[in-house]
């Protein structure tokens, strides 16, 4: 080795032990400032503003960002890419979960025909791509799908409502009344979608229309002079059917990602749904109307609230929102009629642990549901691993590695949690109050 060759190694070996030493600073000072600010946090529920919360988010992906880096280099695996996942179907939860909040907090009880509203939406996409005149008309491609998906399954919501939940509501029906009613109203659903399609496996692909390609949408964008590149690059996540990064992080761990148009529309939809009902619930009369409404049925409609209407809305609202997640939860997979029905006790965990009452939880709980069962695979496959390579690792692992611990890992969270604040992560209100 020559002498430039050998200060060049010690060059970067230096630079190394330097970033793991920034790296690991990094990580006390973040596991230190969620020490800080969380019990703070749990005395005082505050609404921080849009731009405190994009802060908040920068702030939360760069040290997440550190953090895999870290364990990355640690494991000596990628695990950038088992989080892009966790990300992408995190996204898609929080979609199909958010409609569930919604409802639970304005009519107070349990949805299970929320099952087949994720169903409803799933198959509105496979009805619309399976009719000739649609395809010929270019009535079927993804963004029509979206609006499509949204409109029937938020009117199919509203058909509850206004056939079942209204008119028990009128009878003074108990919650546990109209959560076993709106079990009767989900196996009506999934029966008629049975009848329709029939029980065989569909699939669900989104189709793009056909202007929808890299000469048309990014060649004229990367025209534009100074931030051209910039934007066709972010336009492209969008456009492509696959796109690729690949980099070095801090620690000389090299990361090379793939990531399809589909998920980088479902994460886009994401964070628009979850601003835009935040906006919804803060800034307008309908928002404010919805949670008076969920407060106090009886004293919003004293105060000239017409109830009715805002409980309309919320069901139509929730469903469209489960509709338009369906479409992108089931992308890439084939569906039956009891699709939405698997996802149940997903979709219920999520709600549970982030919060019945509350947008902000639902969304970290999605998060935290999918990172659990993400890290059940990552462990599962190591543990896997050594039992081939140690009898002592085999004879101590009981379980069978080769097995799906997934849900059991989220659900096992969702116990623990629930035993120290039975109201979820950010719920305000007691679900044992409300038995």
């Amino acid at each position: 080795m020559t002498e430039i060759e050998e200060t060049y190694s010690w060059q970067s070996s230096a630079k190394l032990a330097f970033n793991k030493k920034i790296v690991m600073l990094l990580l006390l000072g973040y596991f230190q400032a969620l020490y800080e600010y969380l019990p703070k946090q749990h005395k005082r529920r505050k609404s921080l503003s849009y731009s405190w919360l994009f802060f908040l988010s920068l702030l939360m992906a760069a040290y997440y960002y550190i953090l895999l880096d870290f364990l990355s280099w640690a494991l000596g695996d990628n695990l950038f890419k088992q989080a892009l996942t966790t990300i992408v179907n995190a996204s898609t939860l929080i979609m199909i979960s958010v409609g569930l909040t919604l409802v639970t907090r304005v009519r107070k009880f349990a949805n299970f025909s929320h099952a087949e509203l994720v169903t409803t939406g799933v198959y509105v996409a496979i009805g619309i791509n399976s009719m000739s005149w649609a395809r010929n008309l270019g009535l079927n491609t993804i963004f029509l799908q979206i609006i499509w998906a949204f409109l029937i399954t938020g009117g199919v919501a509203v058909l509850g409502e206004r056939l079942v939940f209204g008119p028990l509501t009128k009878r003074d029906a108990t919650p546990l009344t109209l959560m076993v009613a709106s079990i009767g109203y989900g196996l009506i659903i999934r029966q008629v979608i049975q009848e329709i399609f029939t029980a065989l496996p569909k699939q669900p692909a989104p189709i793009y229309p056909s202007f929808w390609t890299e000469e048309n949408i990014l060649s004229p964008l990367e025209g534009i002079p100074i931030i051209g590149s910039f934007l066709a690059g972010f336009v492209g996540l969008f456009v492509k059917e696959r796109s690729k990064f690949n980099w070095d992080t801090l620690l000389g761990y090299h990361v090379e990602l793939f990531i399809t148009r589909n998920e980088s529309f479902a994460i886009l939809i994401m964070i628009i749904i979850i601003l835009s009902m935040r906006y919804m619930f803060t800034k307008t009369t309908l928002g404010i109307s919805m949670r008076a409404t969920a407060d106090d049925p009886d004293l919003a409609q004293i105060s000239g609230i017409d109830t009715q209407r805002v409980i309309t809305y919320t069901w139509f609202i929730a469903g469209g929102v489960t509709g338009v997640g369906a479409i992108f939860r089931f992308e890439a997979s084939s569906v039956t009629p009891a699709a939405g029905f698997v996802l149940l006790l997903l979709i219920f965990a999520v709600v549970t642990l982030g919060g019945f009452d509350s947008f902000e939880g639902t969304l970290v709980a999605a998060f935290i549901v999918e990172t659990a069962r993400s890290l059940t695979v990552i462990i599962n496959g190591r543990l896997a691993l050594l039992e081939q390579k140690s009898p002592l690792v085999d004879t101590l692992v009981f379980w069978e590695t080769s097995g799906d611990w997934k849900a059991v890992t989220a659900f096992f969270i969702i116990i623990v949690v629930l035993i120290v604040r039975p109201r979820g992560i950010f719920g305000l209100i007691d679900p044992r109050s409300k038995l």
